[in-house]
């Protein structure tokens, strides 16, 4: 079967549609807040498209505050990875 022209473009469009709707951020956690888990949320967190850090987990406090200190209150912090898969904030880790 041909298709013309038109038809494709058509499809091409409402392809394009559905994904934009669909291709929201992808909301990630971090558990561990040694040096490469801080790395990793710092590029989630400010240089990667279509990424959004929402969490970050670590038993030690002192990284839980540089956390707070460096990504605010728009990412939560948690000190147990259960807790933080529990909440329902992340979509992948």
């Amino acid at each position: 079967m041909d298709r013309s022209r038109n038809e494709w473009h058509g499809f091409e469009n409402e392809w394009e549609k559905e994904r934009e709707e669909f291709m929201d951020k992808v909301r990630y956690g971090v558990i561990g807040l040694g040096y490469m888990g801080s790395k990793h949320a710092e590029r989630l967190f400010s240089e990667i498209e279509g990424a959004e850090l929402r969490a970050v987990c670590s038993r030690n406090p002192e990284r839980l505050r540089w956390a707070a200190d460096t990504f605010g209150d728009g990412v939560r912090r948690f000190s147990d990875p259960g807790e933080m898969f529990a909440s329902g904030t992340v979509d992948a880790v």
